[in-house]
């Protein structure tokens, strides 16, 4: 068929296809090309089957890697424990050493400023205050000190020692005259701590007979 002003051929209205202004959401989807299906069936074939041809990394953790995490926290604990519980002893033992300390040179100073002899008592096997204010020795053993003046009365309360700390002997005791040595002349008095549960931990405090000073070891 021609035109009738110009003389070209004009095609024919058969030859072209009706376009719909909207499409399907199916038909906007971008479908991997046959290249990068075969790609990826060659990197990862059993991801790639069951994920129609596209390999995406797994994000979970496997059996062996949870048990390989386990088995490493249990190596750890296990070799920091012994750590901790001796840091706990440690801790006692310091408290404990700090706070006889504390209370022998209280004494020396009360015997120093009320001009009057006071004496320190360690006892392993624990105390008792009865009525007429006499400690006595208890059937428990919760190793404790105190101090007193010369007519018993206390000086420095009954004090008990951590659980796991005792002194070396059943009991001790040492006196201060006025001017702050001991009543046993020049001779070192010691006060020897140690741990219940280790008797090779111990620390010693030392009290010099002539000046009364104190010296921890």
């Amino acid at each position: 068929m021609k035109s009738l002003d110009t003389g070209k051929s004009v095609p024919h209205a058969s030859s072209y296809t009706a376009r719909s202004p909207l499409r399907r959401p199916s038909d906007q989807v971008c479908r991997p090309s046959s290249a990068i299906r075969r790609l990826s069936s060659v990197a990862c074939p059993a991801v790639a089957a069951s994920r129609g041809g596209v390999c995406r990394p797994s994000s979970a953790f496997t059996l062996i890697e949870l048990l390989v995490v386990m088995v490493i926290a249990v190596v750890i604990m296990a070799v920091s424990l012994p750590s901790f519980l001796s840091m706990g002893r440690g801790a006692g033992m310091r408290t404990a050493v700090n706070n006889v300390r504390s209370t022998v040179a209280l004494s020396r100073q009360w015997a120093i400023t009320h001009r009057e002899q006071i004496t320190f008592v360690a006892s392993s096997t624990g105390l008792v205050w009865t009525t007429n204010n006499v400690p006595v020795l208890a059937t428990n053993d919760h190793a404790c000190y105190y101090a007193t003046n010369a007519e018993g009365a206390l000086v420095q309360s009954i004090t008990d020692l951590p659980l796991d700390v005792s002194f070396d002997v059943p009991s001790a005791s040492l006196t201060f005259k006025t001017d702050g040595g001991l009543t046993i002349g020049s001779a070192t008095t010691n006060i020897v701590l140690v741990d219940k549960k280790n008797d090779t931990i111990e620390t010693t405090i030392s009290i010099n007979g002539l000046t009364g000073g104190i010296k921890v070891q």
